[in-house]
């Protein structure tokens, strides 16, 4: 083979001039001598080798590596770490491809499409019949906003076949004026014992409702950039002071780390120390 330019050396091995640069600059390929520059037989061979490697999964790190290791070399786990890649790609398309097909099925019955199970969409509808206040109609707007976020990082609980009672309604209701009174809590106790009949609610509904599969699903999500995602979202809905007091004291008692605790504490105002929600509350 004659001397050939890279735009067809590229062609012929079924890639772009830009790759085959790429392939110089990560030392892949070598880059042929002098001016013009002229590519040979062995540029072609060493250049299809590598196209053939890449596109069965391999890495570029591996593709050099089994190319430049000698020939009885083991390239078994490279070629392992390869198919653990493609599996997991495939189980990421598997659960995108379900998401779609639910999406053309609530498409085709006239839903509206959200993250939030219609069931559970219809369950908020229902608490906000019961809502006159307007503060607690935004904190039950914003409590669903945060639902739909979190759906689309874990399953929310679909209610269908669940007999959901109109007291059920009620407590969810109750929750949320219990929420919206932490904002006029009187002291830390105050505060403290609003939480605890927001938890006593809370972990009765999860159990009743919720049942465990969503419970293990919120346990495994919040984990990692997961709960510091929501806490984050929890700051950005509700900045009250008292009521990230309030989330806080909840949280404790759910044994989940605080936005402190990760790391997220806030400056005081001279900026030299950071402060906790939990100990502004009752000093307004």
């Amino acid at each position: 083979m004659g001397g050939v330019k890279v735009s067809e050396i590229a062609y012929l091995a079924g890639t772009t001039v830009r790759t085959v640069r790429w392939y110089h600059c990560i030392g892949l390929l070598p880059i042929p001598e002098g001016r013009p520059r002229d590519y040979g037989f062995d540029h072609l061979a060493r250049l299809v080798h590598i196209r053939w490697l890449a596109q069965s999964g391999m890495s570029l790190k591996a593709v050099g590596q089994i190319l430049d290791s000698s020939p009885e070399a083991d390239a078994r786990g490279d070629l392992d770490s390869a198919l653990a890649r493609i599996d997991e790609e495939i189980r990421s398309l598997k659960a995108q491809r379900e998401r779609i097909a639910g999406l053309r099925e609530l498409a085709g019955s006239g839903a509206k499409l959200s993250p939030v199970p219609a069931s559970l969409d219809q369950f908020y509808a229902r608490v906000r019949e019961r809502l006159t206040d307007p503060e607690q109609i935004e904190i039950l707007d914003r409590d669903r906003v945060l639902a739909a976020l979190g759906g689309t990082s874990y399953k929310l609980p679909d209610l269908v076949g669940v007999h959901v009672e109109e007291a059920d309604v009620a407590k969810t209701a109750e929750a949320i004026e219990l929420f919206a009174r932490a904002r006029r809590a009187a002291d830390c106790d105050d505060l403290a014992r609003l939480a605890d009949r927001f938890l006593d609610i809370y972990t009765e509904l999860a159990e009743r409702i919720a049942g465990q599969g969503f419970a293990e699903a919120f346990a495994s999500s919040n984990d990692g950039p997961g709960l510091e995602r929501l806490l984050t979202a929890l700051r950005v809905a509700y900045p009250d002071d008292r009521q990230q007091a309030f989330i806080e004291l909840c949280l404790r008692k759910l044994a989940i780390p605080s936005p402190n605790e990760l790391g997220g504490a806030e400056p005081d105002r001279t900026g030299t120390a950071p402060t906790r929600a939990v100990d502004r509350a009752g000093t307004d």
